[in-house]
């Protein structure tokens, strides 16, 4: 029998429910088969921290018969861990599905952080210089979730926390500059400024460019962006764009600067994807020279972002 469900929301401190609000204004598809069994999911973004909810399910059957389902209590938590001295990354697995990963900067072990998040579509992570706290944020193929938004990623759990929506309908890149300032580009947009309270984006450079990512010199006064072999550069002073270099290493889908312990100032690390190996690349921004280079083995084939806390592993 397929099943649709309808999810509901009630307040309560007893087990006396009062005021149920209907969340979803459509029913929600199933994602399975008859053969394998469905899923449902709906994520509410309406849930406010440090508060106590309790859900309750509703199925319809093809027939139109209505069964309600036990409540679930569900406690919100408002706290997002910090992240560690690690390479933080995100696999795209398949359409819409989310991984988030760490590398160990020494022994290169990969570790999956938490669960897969199913309809996220994340496309863009960057880590907070001075909290270590990972934001992330959604493109447009999200189901359950809203498109263009801003989360925060827990360092040690890989769950994620609502921040908001950023007015944008993809974002496909993060990056904070030297002062704490959310930079983000957002596909058909261009480049935004995001409120990291709230998520929402201010456009501070129109472009219809297909940018893969971001990232901050250590200085803060350069913002660069990888489009596809070609590495540009942004002056926030004069508002103004220019080619840098035009020989990156493949197709680059991810831009990090490292603490200066693990990689010198004038470095970039460039990330590629192919054959289930992230290609890690060292490559100077003065000559337009790769200096180093590393595979460095993993089961994903499709990391769509890197980022490395710059507090959390300065000596």
């Amino acid at each position: 029998m397929r099943l649709i469900h309808r999810i509901h929301e009630a307040y309560s401190v007893v087990l006396e429910f009062v005021n149920f609000t209907m969340l979803n204004s459509q029913l929600i598809p199933s994602q399975g088969n008859a053969q394998e069994g469905a899923s449902y999911f709906f994520v509410d973004h309406s849930a406010l921290p440090e508060t106590t909810y309790y859900y309750s399910v509703e199925d319809i059957d093809v027939n139109g018969a209505r069964t309600m389902h036990n409540d679930e209590r569900v406690e919100v938590n408002s706290t997002s861990e910090p992240s560690a001295c690690l390479l933080y990354g995100v696999q795209d697995r398949g359409l819409n599905d989310s991984i988030f990963f760490t590398v160990h900067p020494q022994t290169h072990q990969v570790t999956q952080l938490g669960e897969m998040c199913k309809g996220c579509d994340v496309e863009a992570m960057d880590i907070q210089p001075e909290t270590n706290v990972v934001y992330v944020a959604s493109g447009n193929d999200t189901f359950g979730h809203p498109k263009g938004y801003l989360y925060q990623l827990n360092g040690a759990t890989g769950s994620l926390a609502s921040i908001g929506k950023t007015g944008f309908e993809e974002v496909v890149s993060l990056a904070f500059d030297s002062e704490g300032v959310l930079w983000a580009w957002a596909k058909d947009a261009g480049l935004l400024q995001l409120d990291s309270e709230t998520g929402q984006g201010t456009l501070v450079f129109e472009s219809k460019v297909k940018l893969a990512d971001l990232t901050w010199n250590l200085a803060g006064d350069t913002l660069y962006g990888s489009v596809g072999k070609e590495l540009w550069s942004y002056d926030p002073v004069a508002n103004t764009v220019s080619k840098v270099c035009a020989n990156l290493p493949k197709k680059t889908e991810a831009l990090e600067v490292l603490p200066p312990s693990i990689l010198p100032e004038g470095l970039l690390l460039l990330g590629s994807h192919q054959n289930k190996a992230l290609k890690l690349h060292a490559f100077d921004v003065n000559t337009c020279s790769m200096v180093a280079d590393k595979d460095i083995a993993m089961p994903y084939d499709d990391p769509e972002g890197l980022a490395m806390p710059l507090a959390a592993c300065m000596p």
